[in-house]
C-alpha cells in the first residue's frame, strides 16, 4: 500500500514578510493581531461558535481582527450575528478568494473550530504559512503536521477557547522543512509520482 498525502505548495505559503506587509496594508490591518479562518459557511465549519470565541477575545483585546474567507448559505446569518455583537469593524468577510497564500501571510493565528473534518488541507496550508492553529477535537489528528496545533473540545465553551487564543504564541515560524519531510509538499509528491509511473510502465 502506498499513501500519497494530500499535499500543498509549500513555496507559495512559505513565510514572506514583504507579502505580509503589503497584504496587511491593503486590508488596513497594520499593527493588529489577526485571527484567520478559511471555510465554507455551513454547519460543519461552526462559524457561530467561531464568532462567540472571537467576541470573548475582543472583550479582552480590542486590537484584534478576524478574517473570514469563504462563502455559503449561512453567511448572512453569521453577518447578522456579527452586527448584533457590534463586531462589524473587527470581523472582515472576504468572500471566495484566489489569494489564500497571501491572506495567510497577513494572519497571526488560524482558528478552525469545525464540528468534524477529515484531513483538513486548509490546516496544512496554515501550518505551511507558519501559523499557530487552534482547532477542535472533531478534526483528525493527522492534520497536525508541525506540532503547532492545539486540539480543543468544543464542549469547553467559547470563554475557554478565547483564553487559549489570547495566551497563544502569535509569532509565525518556518515549518517548510517539516512539511516537506513528512510528505506534504506538492512539488515533491508530483516528482515521486512521476518517477513511480516511469519506472513501472516505461
Amino acid at each position: 500500500i502506498i499513501v500519497l498525502n494530500n499535499a500543498v505548495d509549500t513555496q507559495k505559503f512559505k513565510i514572506n514578510e514583504d507579502i505580509r506587509h503589503k497584504m496587511r496594508e491593503k486590508l488596513g490591518i497594520e499593527g493588529k493581531k489577526v485571527i484567520g479562518h478559511v471555510g465554507r459557511f455551513n454547519p460543519q465549519k461552526n462559524h457561530e461558535f467561531l464568532i462567540d470565541i472571537f467576541n470573548e477575545v475582543y472583550k479582552k483585546n480590542k486590537n484584534v481582527v478576524l478574517l473570514l474567507v469563504g462563502d455559503g448559505y449561512l453567511k448572512e446569518k453569521i453577518e447578522d450575528k456579527v452586527k448584533k455583537l457590534q463586531l462589524e469593524d473587527s470581523v472582515r468577510f472576504l468572500g471566495v478568494r484566489e489569494d489564500i497564500p497571501e491572506l495567510m501571510q497577513a494572519m497571526d493565528l488560524f482558528l478552525f473550530p469545525s464540528q468534524f473534518e477529515g484531513l483538513a488541507v486548509v490546516m496544512v496550508e496554515a501550518q505551511a504559512a507558519g501559523l499557530k492553529v487552534i482547532t477542535s477535537t472533531g478534526v483528525t489528528t493527522e492534520s497536525n503536521i508541525t506540532n503547532n496545533v492545539n486540539f480543543i473540545d468544543l464542549n469547553k465553551g467559547p470563554q475557554y477557547w478565547a483564553d487559549i487564543v489570547i495566551n497563544s504564541d502569535f509569532r509565525r515560524k518556518d515549518y517548510t522543512k517539516q512539511i516537506i519531510n513528512k510528505g506534504y509538499d506538492s512539488s515533491n509528491n508530483v516528482k515521486w509520482l512521476s518517477n513511480f509511473y516511469m519506472k513501472k510502465y516505461v
